[in-house]
């Protein structure tokens, strides 16, 4: 049985067979996306399942202590040269 839809243009003819393949098709992207979920919720459960396991059981782990970075101006290797005519010209 074929069943007719007014396009803008005008009619159409669509087959039950079309929608079985729409609705098979729906269904594998449908798959497909909650299959990359799923892995995707692996991999971050993977990395940081001990520290949610760990925060779930009342674990304190101690925190990391990084010493303060030390910082020093560099001291500059040539003096600032004083700007020429001849070399503002050129630029």
């Amino acid at each position: 049985m074929t069943q007719l839809e007014r396009n803008g243009s005008g009619l159409v003819r669509r087959s039950k067979k079309d929608d079985a393949m729409i609705a098979a098709f729906a269904t594998l992207a449908f798959l497909a996306i909650l299959w990359l979920l799923i892995v995707v919720g692996a991999a971050v459960l993977e990395d940081s399942g001990a520290k949610i396991a760990a925060a779930l059981k009342g674990d304190r782990r101690p925190a990391l202590r990084f010493a303060p970075a030390r910082s020093r101006a560099r001291s500059r290797l040539q003096p600032a040269m004083p700007a020429r005519p001849r070399l503002r010209d050129a630029a």
